[in-house]
């Protein structure tokens, strides 16, 4: 979200200069062009199969124009013809990684919480990850309801509204206030391969709960596959741990138990997948949900797969679209 308010100022800028001659150096009128064809690519590369931008950290929908107009407005302004679409997303920068092809995406958060200096707008969404299918939303980040101190603010900012692991009940990151973030959860080697077969591959994990007794930490691994998409986490470490992994539905996805592991989700526009679970740890319904603008609260569908007791400990699931 801020990067599109951002990215609008620079290409504002740049229509200003480029048509008022004089106004400022040629060389500087180049520099700030090659920072927006910079941000405009990065905002190309990050769109979802919904060509929306994900909703990691504090971000919604409504606070900018809308990407693909933000797509348009810069292809007009830098003159240039756009790059193709990615079918692989790789920005080790800010730890986005996943693939976007036709309507159907995959996109994982294994980056820092937020800059060092100002980390107000985090959240605890490492390795965290939306899925899109056909275009639609199926598996959903919480977004952003409001930036008031208070009980839903933190809710929405913990690790418990995000596709991820939580450990003995702490947060990721220690978060607290509207914006306040103590000791931050980091990334650890986060990679993601080249196709290979038909199928990408990416590795993550992150340090955040090492400063617990027997200095757990969470590493997950995404296949992907078209179609099919398999997400592993392993739970190392020592000692005895209560451990949770969370998944949130989109509002508009319908979720059906066929079997005690196995579930139905049917989706707008006929969008079909089979939800599996593997082996280990229970599973819970909840309730959670997504903001996906300021001032919008809609209850959505998630569950819940628990495990307590030793470490090292394998937690896993697998979407196929029917």
């Amino acid at each position: 979200m801020y990067h599109c308010i951002v990215l609008e100022d620079y290409l504002d800028v740049v229509n200003l200069l480029t048509r008022n001659a004089g106004l400022a150096p040629r060389a500087q009128v180049d520099r700030l062009c090659a920072a927006a064809a910079r941000a405009t690519d990065f905002l190309r590369g990050i769109l979802t199969g919904a060509g929306d931008i994900p909703l990691f950290n504090d971000a919604a929908f409504g606070i900018t124009p809308p990407a693909r107009d933000l797509l348009a407005y810069a292809e007009a302004v830098l003159a240039g013809a756009p790059e193709g679409v990615p079918t692989r997303i790789c920005f080790p920068d800010t730890g986005y990684y996943g693939y976007r092809q036709g309507g159907d995406s995959l996109i994982v958060d294994c980056g820092p919480v937020g800059p060092d200096y100002q980390p107000g707008h985090a959240h605890c969404d490492t390795l965290s990850f939306e899925l899109h299918v056909g275009g639609v939303p199926v598996v959903v980040d919480s977004g952003t309801f409001d930036y008031e101190p208070g009980p839903f603010r933190h809710y929405l900012r913990s690790t418990a509204a995000h596709n991820t692991v939580r450990i003995d009940g702490q947060e990721q990151s220690e978060i607290w206030g509207g914006f306040r973030v103590a000791r931050r959860a980091r990334p650890v080697t986060p990679t993601i391969s080249d196709w290979m077969g038909g199928q990408l591959v990416f590795q993550g994990a992150h340090d955040g709960y090492r400063r617990l007794p027997g200095r757990p930490q969470h590493r997950r691994e995404i296949r992907i596959n078209p179609g099919r998409w398999e997400v592993r986490d392993v739970v190392s470490g020592a000692g005895q741990h209560a451990v949770d992994s969370f998944l949130h539905l989109h509002p508009a996805v319908r979720s059906t138990r066929v079997a005690p592991r196995e579930f139905r989700l049917e989706a707008p526009d006929g969008v079909v997948l089979r939800l599996l679970f593997g082996p280990a740890g229970t599973l819970q319904p909840a309730t959670g949900y997504y903001c996906p603008r300021f001032g919008v609260r809609l209850a959505c569908g998630a569950l819940v797969l628990e495990h307590t007791g030793a470490l090292p400990v394998e937690l896993s699931y697998v979407f196929e679209r029917l």
